[in-house]
C-alpha cells in the first residue's frame, strides 16, 4: 500500500481522478483528461498510462486534433465486474445488470402474478438476477455486487426491514446475511426511495452542495432528503417514513 504523501501515492490519486473523469466525461483523449483535471499533458500521460497498465481502461476511438496524428480516445473496461440493481414491490420484481461505464442493459421484469407461491428474499433474489444476466447476456460469475431496493426502511445497524408487508415469504431480520450466504457475493439492501433519490442526485439539476426532498407515492408514502449528495437515513434507516407515521 502506497505511503500518503510519496511520489506512489500520488500517482495512485491522480490515476483515481484520470479513472472519475473518464466514467463520468469519457471517452477522453490525454489531452481532455489532462485539461478537465487541470493538470499538466505529461501528468496526464502517466494517468492514462498507470490506468492501462492495470487494465481499467482501453483505446475506444481516435479524435482528429488538426493536422497532426490524430489522438486516441480512452474510455473505461465495462468488462471488468458487474452488479445487478434490483426493485422488489407488491407489483413484482425487476432488475437490470449495471456496470463500470453506465451502460443502458435490458429490464427484467417478473410479474408477482406469475411467481412462485413459496417466495422468499433468496428466492427472489437470486432469480432476479439471473433473469437480469440473461436479459443482458453477461456470464453469471462476472456479477461483484447487488443492490435491492425494497418498500422498507432499513436499519443497517441491525439488518433489519421496519416491514415485510409488501415482500411475501421475507424476513425482517438478518436480511442482507441471509443474502450473501444464498448468492456469495456483496449485497447491500435499501429502502427504494433512498435509492430514487440517488439516482435523482446523479441525473438531476442539483448543485454539488444542493438539497432536495423527493416524495414517493406508490405501495405506501415515502419521502427521501439529500443534503449535499448525502441521504438523511436517521438512526433506524426510518428517516423520511412519512407514511408510516401514528
Amino acid at each position: 500500500m502506497a505511503v500518503r504523501g510519496t511520489p506512489s501515492w500520488l500517482g495512485d490519486q491522480n490515476a483515481a481522478t484520470a479513472l472519475r473523469l473518464l466514467l463520468d466525461h469519457g471517452p477522453l483523449s490525454r489531452n481532455g483528461v489532462g485539461e478537465r483535471s487541470g493538470l499538466s499533458r505529461p501528468t496526464a500521460t502517466q494517468m492514462i498510462a498507470r490506468l492501462e497498465d492495470k487494465g481499467l481502461i482501453e483505446v475506444v476511438g481516435e479524435e482528429s486534433i488538426g493536422r497532426g496524428p490524430r489522438a486516441a480516445l480512452y474510455g473505461v473496461r465495462n468488462d471488468l465486474a458487474y452488479g445487478v440493481a434490483i426493485s422488489v414491490d407488491q407489483e413484482g420484481v425487476s432488475s437490470t445488470v449495471v456496470d463500470l461505464a453506465g451502460t443502458r442493459h435490458p429490464v427484467a421484469h417478473k410479474a408477482a402474478a406469475g411467481m412462485p407461491a413459496h417466495r422468499g428474499a433468496a428466492r427472489d433474489v437470486a432469480r432476479a438476477v439471473l433473469d437480469a444476466c440473461e436479459a443482458a447476456a453477461v456470464d453469471l460469475t462476472a456479477i461483484r455486487h447487488i443492490r435491492v431496493g425494497v418498500p422498507s426502511s432499513v436499519d443497517p445497524r441491525h439488518d433489519e426491514l421496519s416491514s415485510v408487508a409488501a415482500l411475501p415469504g421475507w424476513s425482517r431480520k438478518s436480511i442482507r446475511r441471509q443474502l450473501e450466504g444464498a448468492l456469495g457475493c456483496e449485497v447491500e439492501v435499501d429502502n427504494d426511495v433512498n435509492l430514487a433519490a440517488i439516482a435523482e442526485r446523479a441525473t438531476g439539476p442539483y448543485s454539488p452542495a444542493g438539497t432536495f426532498a423527493l416524495l414517493w407515492v406508490g405501495y405506501g408514502i415515502g419521502l427521501a432528503v439529500d443534503v449535499a449528495g448525502t441521504v438523511l437515513r436517521g438512526a433506524s434507516g426510518g428517516a423520511g417514513e412519512i407514511g408510516n407515521l401514528p
